[in-house]
């Protein structure tokens, strides 16, 4: 049996009732209210930065990975953004042979765009590393970035 296929329009449409859900449910939670709050003022103004932040997932760009040369210590570089705001973002170091070298979370630099993960093993074959980005909003929406070394 296969499944039936869901068009775009339908797709769209489910994403937009549960950007509704996050929405209604913002308002309701005081901790998330208050987030949001803190840069936008009125419920309803609340209410639609929430429900835009669901619809939009963060952004990852300009991934720096030039000076890494496999040392712990080394610091390696991204740009996230988001519509609202970037919660976190992580890295994966991973082998050419899949296995995980190393992972963590990157702090946020002054500048709010720059995220700045510090590595934390030595890697004696950098060369083939893949490092995995991912950003996390608010909502929860997750944007990954791939670069091979």
């Amino acid at each position: 049996m296969t499944k039936p296929c869901i068009s775009a329009q339908m797709q769209n449409r489910q994403r937009f009732a549960q950007a509704v859900l996050y929405a209604k449910n913002s308002l309701a939670d005081p901790a998330v209210l208050e987030t949001y709050a803190a840069i936008i003022h009125g419920k309803e103004r609340v209410y639609i930065a929430a429900l835009k932040d669901y619809l939009q997932a963060p952004k990852l760009f300009n991934l720096q990975t030039d000076s890494y040369t496999g040392k712990a210590g080394q610091p390696i570089r991204v740009q996230a953004m988001d519509n609202f705001r970037v919660v976190t973002v992580e890295f994966k170091l991973i082998a050419n042979d899949g296995t995980l070298l190393e992972c963590g979370r990157a702090l946020q630099s002054e500048n709010g765009f720059d995220w700045i993960y510090t590595t934390l093993a030595s890697n004696p074959q950098p060369e083939g590393t893949t490092v995995l980005v991912s950003a996390m909003d608010l909502p929860r929406n997750n944007t990954e970035l791939a670069q091979v070394l």
